[in-house]
């Protein structure tokens, strides 16, 4: 989950602005996560790879699997398991902080108003 301040700024000074890009930034972000899980997942047979799904609702996005052994790749230690959906998370934090950051600030532009370009800057996004 990415808690990410700036969007509360941003609803407080723009109000519906969140609301407006949420659609597009989680159809995105969940993209993202699915191709980087399948990029890092162990591929004995592909099988775990290619069960890797995503589904887009109105509040959140989930990328996931079905696969009864999943989770055994994901928390095991390894050599036997390996993460892959937390590092595809982790390692995409601040490229999905800067696209949700790109929309919100055309969401404002066409609202003819503007904002830095330096917004947010890294200590609002609570990136960690």
């Amino acid at each position: 989950m990415l808690d990410i301040q700036f969007v509360r700024e941003a609803e407080r000074n723009y109000p519906g602005i969140v609301q407006k890009t949420t659609p597009q930034f989680l159809e995105e972000a969940a993209i993202i996560v699915q191709g980087a899980a399948k990029r890092l997942v162990r591929k004995d047979t592909g099988n775990l790879a290619g069960s890797i799904t995503r589904e887009v609702f109105a509040d959140r996005a989930e990328v996931g699997t079905n696969v009864d052994y999943a989770e055994h790749q994901e928390y095991l230690p390894e050599p036997r398991g390996r993460p892959y959906m937390r590092p595809a998370i982790d390692r995409n934090r601040k490229k999905l902080i800067k696209r949700l950051a790109d929309l919100v600030r055309t969401e404002i532009g066409k609202r003819g108003q503007s904002i830095s370009e330096e917004w947010p800057s890294v200590s609002e996004t609570g990136d960690r």
